[in-house]
């Protein structure tokens, strides 16, 4: 069963915090954008945030993203060239991995 998951707001261009999950996760993107573009990026060994394949969004979204069951990353959400956004972000695993401790 999905919990209740991470909900951050962004109002300004920048990055919500990194949220560790463990295996499939849904990302939702709602509110709006001021005209920018969100990524949702991982946090890869060397502690650099990567842009995720296809995971950029310019409207409102669900994301599935498909990790292995018992993948542990951590992922975030960044927006750029925005004016006044008010992007909501909810980022919750699916239930179909492992708990994250």
């Amino acid at each position: 069963m999905a919990n209740s998951g991470n909900r951050q707001t962004l109002a300004a261009d920048g990055q919500t915090n990194y949220v560790r999950i463990v295996g499939p996760t849904r990302v939702s993107l709602s509110g709006g954008f001021g005209g920018g573009t969100a990524k949702i990026q991982a946090k890869d060994p060397s502690d650099a945030a990567v842009d995720i394949a296809g995971a950029s969004y310019t409207a409102a979204a669900d994301a599935l993203l498909d990790f292995p069951p018992n993948a542990v990353n951590q992922i975030r959400v960044d927006i750029a060239s925005s004016t006044n956004p008010t992007l909501v972000v909810w980022i919750q695993d699916t239930g179909r991995g492992s708990a994250a401790p």
